[in-house]
């Protein structure tokens, strides 16, 4: 019986929004197709007999010793009490656990329609960094998702020209067209892949080391100088850009940048913090992958 019950709850529950995975690895062609066909299903509720446990009152017999005219008895000093005893039986109310059949109206997935959806991408790149950006799209039931694992060279600008739904018969088509452009930075990924490097100051003369390709036309600089306390709050001195105070210097595999302190204005602090900021300076808006790829480097030093 319990296996037909459950044979029953399983004719109910065939269905599922069915799921289309299918991702392509961009390497410079100029256009690209893929589409996406799933099933979609609607929640429907029906009332199903189901097996569940019922509870039924009945009267049992109960019965237990009773003790009365209880006594004290005392002998040598020493009191006890002392009852006489009898058996009384009750008749009382018990819950009985049976089982039973119940009505109940329970949540069934059915089909609803099928959904083909046709992704077009239109690229436009006039790098010559070799690209390798993996897009990948899902369709689960209707709801549409896009996803780039990005190289890291290219910031990709993703813009929606065309999304349109059309019904036939028991078909939804959506068609969807992006044009995606693809900026070279793999400047920004040398000059700030490996963060800020061999901070030091020597006689109020900051140093530090910056990847290859930092400059002062593409990059920003700031500085924030705090004299440096070791309890309480740091007292900041100087928060500005230092571009036009820095002086870099191109080794072999690295940007050494120094900056002479004094030329900033202010009294430098004998115990002293310096955060560092630099970003690759570009328009982020409309970018898909800004979390992937390093555009940004910063760092927090104390001199004491």
């Amino acid at each position: 019986m319990k296996f037909l019950s459950f044979l029953l709850i399983l004719s109910f529950n065939l269905f599922a929004d069915t799921t289309d995975t299918k991702s392509f690895t961009y390497t410079g062609d100029n256009h690209r197709s893929i589409e996406l066909n799933t099933e979609v299903t609607r929640t429907e509720y029906r009332t199903q007999r189901v097996r569940s446990t019922c509870y039924r009152t009945e009267l049992q017999r109960r019965c237990y010793n009773e003790r009365y005219n209880c006594r004290q008895v005392c002998q040598n000093g020493r009191c006890r009490n002392v009852c006489n005893t009898r058996r009384v039986c009750r008749n009382v109310q018990v819950q009985r656990p049976y089982t039973c059949w119940v009505y109940r109206q329970v949540p069934v997935q059915v089909f609803d329609h099928y959904r083909s959806t046709s992704v077009d991408f239109n690229f436009i790149n006039n790098s010559t960094t070799r690209a390798s950006e993996n897009f990948v799209l899902t369709q689960r039931g209707k709801n549409y998702n896009l996803k780039l694992k990005s190289s890291g060279n290219f910031l990709v600008k993703l813009y929606k020209d065309i999304d349109t739904t059309e019904n036939s018969g028991d078909t939804v088509f959506r068609t969807i067209s992006y044009t995606a452009i693809l900026e070279d930075i793999s400047l920004a990924k040398s000059a700030l892949g490996n963060g800020i490097n061999k901070v030091q100051i020597s006689n109020s003369i900051l140093s530090f080391n910056m990847g290859k390709g930092f400059n002062l036309n593409d990059f920003s600089l700031n500085l924030k100088l705090f004299r440096y306390k070791r309890i309480g709050r740091d007292v900041l001195v100087f928060n500005n850009d230092i571009k036009d105070i820095a002086i870099l210097e191109d080794k072999v595999n690295y940007i050494k940048v120094t900056i002479d302190l004094n030329q900033l204005g202010v009294t430098i602090p004998f115990k002293k913090r310096i955060i560092i900021n630099s970003e690759y300076l570009v328009d982020l808006t409309d970018v898909i992958n800004e979390d992937q790829v390093k555009t940004k480097a910063s760092g927090n030093w104390i001199f004491r």
